[in-house]
């Protein structure tokens, strides 16, 4: 009609009030068409996403299980979001096992999407335990490398597991008899480090194609040497540390010059890897045990690691991209590696693994643990041994957001939190990074403005209230079948730069019970640590789960708990001894510095 009467009408203008815009007849005519074109398609699209809903909450909810899977499988063609609640009721209610194995199918396709919904980290995070529990680590028909010998007397059997509780006060925790005025220990200057009697494969040496299998690394000038030094692979401050300087802003730390590293090889330079046969390395005599390669040499835990199993008489190769590793100096042989982020890096470590004859990998950094997870493929078929937790849960662990969510979830007790904002926060404040380590960035706030001022310098901030009490971390193994090995409480006496300098450990029935609670909430499987406060009345607050070895694991192994003698027995499929995992309380560390010279 309007196209009608523009034909025939004569020409009208009509000028917009406060303008000096005219319009003539026929551009109302098109604007208003526009418009009414633009409604009609967002009630059209708005009304077939709500039939759609409909559809699969009525095929969800049907008696007839092929139903229920082609809710499941349509909800999957449309965004999977919008019935992340649906299936998460479906998840808990249902008790076919076709339509689980659909459901859990359905979710793990989609579970590298991006997603900040506590509905969706729980769905995804069931998924995990269903294949954990039901399909295994490795597929079927993958032989698993020789490990070490069986132990002769069995496993004890696991305790068992208490539903989460949301809130325990522990029972009375011994006070620490630290004096106040104890000084704290300047940087030793004793003599170099004993070196193993065999001799050291230098970064050198590795580095010539001759000597490595024609493996070349490429430099990354662009990667500032802090991210690649001791704090890229130690042990993460909880999340509610307090900084060592709570004054805001936090002054920036002095640089340190970068150490000289070899000369940069452009891409074009690149040489490809060539695999050698494992016979190429003499493999280890009979009895000896296996050769086995440790990732994040530069860090405290790489350290411990590497030594616990060079005790224990395996062979080592220590690898790390930091050129100035530690560890490097005192594995059997090192090399070193691109970093997590290169699409080439599981490749890398499974060809160099192939190599120097290892039959296992160990990792010691967290952000590491990803891209591993995703190739295990490639250590599969080279037959070589791994225990790596699935993208997933390590996601929902290095995430401090998710972390929170999954936790909070699962009625655990966790500090409020929020993303970006301090709504629903209670102050006095801590902000942090939402993707963070090494005590970097962690600011305090008590006032407003503090932080609003805070809100503005830290990076992906999470606001969560500043916790009081006394710190700790609890170094714990959960067998391949999600049954809780065993762990070792440790209070964080002191700390620097996000390392456990001062701890002692200590004996806490029912804050283990929560601790095996909170793994089996993620589904972890393997080494990790977890990390809290304990209040004067003896409430706990979990702050965060780092899914790999500790900083402090050097405590732990003091105390009497063979974490890392029994993680190699998971790592190979062999019965975990828990007997071995009993630990000592009372137990204290006083950590210091020590050197390895050169030249």
């Amino acid at each position: 009609m309007f196209v009608v009467a523009a034909l025939h009408l004569p020409k009208v203008h009509f000028t917009i009030p406060g303008t000096h815009t005219v319009l003539d007849f026929e551009e109302i005519v098109g604007i208003i068409v526009g418009i009414v074109v633009v409604v009609l398609l967002v009630a059209f699209v708005v009304s077939r996403v709500r039939s759609n809903r409909g559809t699969v909450k009525t095929l969800l909810a049907s008696p007839d299980p092929s139903e229920r899977i082609a809710g499941v499988d349509m909800a999957a063609s449309q965004e999977l979001g919008r019935h992340v609640r649906a299936l998460r009721r479906l998840s808990g209610d249902e008790r076919d096992p076709r339509v689980l194995k659909e459901l859990a199918e359905v979710v793990a396709r989609h579970q590298w999407e991006p997603s900040d919904n506590a509905d969706d980290v729980e769905l995804r995070i069931w998924a995990h335990r269903y294949y954990s529990e039901r399909a295994g680590v490795r597929a079927p028909g993958v032989s698993v490398p020789a490990g070490p010998a069986a132990p002769v007397e069995p496993a004890a059997p696991p305790t068992p597991v208490r539903p989460p509780e949301p809130s325990v006060a522990l029972s009375p925790i011994p006070e620490v008899t630290t004096p106040l005025d104890l000084v704290e220990p300047e940087e030793a200057t004793t003599g170099p480090v004993g070196v193993p009697p065999s001799s050291i494969e230098t970064i050198a040496s590795f580095a010539e194609p001759e000597s490595a299998g024609a493996y070349t690394v490429l430099e990354r000038a662009t990667q500032p040497a802090e991210d690649q030094a001791i704090a890229e692979t130690e042990e993460e401050p909880a999340a509610s540390r307090e900084p060592e300087t709570p004054a805001l802003p936090r002054e920036e730390a002095t640089a340190v010059p970068e150490p000289e590293t070899p000369p940069v090889v452009s891409a074009e330079e690149l040489v490809a890897p060539v695999p050698v046969p494992t016979a190429a390395v003499p493999p280890p005599a009979p009895g000896d045990q296996p050769c086995i390669l440790v990732t994040g040499a530069g860090g405290a835990a790489g350290v411990t690691v590497i030594r616990a199993l060079m005790a224990a008489g395996h062979r080592v190769v220590a690898v790390d991209r930091d050129p100035m590793a530690v560890g490097m100096r005192l594995a059997h042989a090192a090399q070193m590696i691109p970093g997590p982020d290169d699409p080439e890096f599981a490749d890398f470590v499974c060809k160099l693994s192939v190599h120097q004859g290892a039959k296992a990998v160990i990792s010691t950094v967290s952000e590491e643990l990803s891209n591993l997870a995703n190739h295990r493929e490639f250590f599969d078929e080279a037959r070589i041994a791994t225990w790596f937790p699935d993208r997933g849960v390590v996601q929902a662990c290095i995430d401090k957001w998710l972390f929170h969510l999954a936790a909070k979830s699962a009625g655990l007790p966790v500090p409020p939190t929020n993303l970006g904002s301090a709504e629903g926060v209670p102050g006095p404040w801590i902000v942090k990074p939402r993707f963070g380590r090494g005590s970097r960035d962690i600011l305090w706030a008590d006032t407003r403005s503090d932080l609003e001022w805070a809100l503005g310098h830290v990076p992906g901030p999470l606001v969560q209230t500043r916790l009081a009490g006394r710190e700790f971390t609890v170094d714990a193994l959960v067998g391949r079948d999600g049954a809780f090995a065993g762990a070792v409480p440790r209070w964080r006496l002191a700390t620097r730069g996000g390392i456990s300098t001062k701890g002692e450990t200590f004996t806490n029935d029912a804050l283990l019970r929560l601790v095996e609670n909170l793994l089996r909430s993620v589904a972890m499987r393997g080494a990790a640590n977890v990390q809290g406060f304990a209040s004067r009345d003896g409430n706990i607050m979990f702050t965060e789960i780092n899914p790999r070895f500790s900083g402090g694991l050097a405590l732990s192994l003091a105390a009497g708990a063979d974490l890392v003698g029994q993680y190699v027995n998971g790592l190979f499929e062999l019965p975990i001894e828990t007997a071995k995992l009993h630990y000592r309380s009372g137990v204290k560390m006083l950590r210091y510095f020590d050197e390895v010279f050169e030249g």
